[in-house]
């Protein structure tokens, strides 16, 4: 594994103080001389209140490692894939009462309407739309939620207060088993 001094060795640790000791990533050398990704625990055997030894367990975690791999690779395409367009897109989940809070937007939208990411997160496409453009919410939650497709047009405001006309286009889809929605 990591070439440690002794007195960090997990192993040697666990023995020394009588404490379990975890290493969440390590690795170990083949015999063929490959690497072996590994985590590993080392409990202390403990006989008569005197340590004995120690018991080290270890688990290949490649699968652990390939998969986690594979995550971030698939995060950074949809980041992306998310933020590669000219237009402003923006997800919401649909609570009882109507739209809820954004739980995604692209940089874009946070651009045009000159808000950072972390704000904007915070607020609802009600906090957005110009009040008299927002008259027709309740019909056009009903079109999402018949037919799960709606375009229609709004005027958002932007943080400085300039007025930008939009003609909005919205998916309504499932993740995990709640109505939300994709606005471009």
């Amino acid at each position: 594994g990591s070439p440690l001094p002794y007195e960090h060795c997990p192993v040697h640790q666990s023995t020394r103080s009588g404490h379990v000791h975890r290493v969440d990533q390590d690795w170990l050398i083949r015999q063929d001389g490959s690497y072996m990704p590994l985590s590993l625990v080392s409990s202390p055997i403990i006989e008569e209140d005197e340590i004995k030894g120690s018991v080290a367990a270890f688990q290949d975690i490649t699968s652990r490692l390939v998969a986690e791999r594979a995550l971030r690779e698939s995060e950074e395409r949809y980041r992306l894939l998310f933020n590669s367009g000219n237009d402003a897109v923006m997800v919401h989940r649909i609570l009882d009462h109507g739209a809820g809070p954004f739980i995604e937007v692209n940089d874009v939208a946070c651009q045009r309407l000159g808000y950072p990411r972390t704000e904007l997160l915070t607020m609802s496409p009600a906090d957005i739309d110009d009040p008299e453009t927002h008259w027709d919410m309740a019909a056009v939650m009903q079109k999402l939620l018949t037919s799960r497709y709606a375009v229609f047009e709004r005027v958002h405001v932007a943080r400085n207060g300039t007025k930008i006309p939009v003609e909005i286009s919205s998916h309504l889809f499932d993740m995990d088993g709640h109505p939300t929605v994709l606005s471009v």
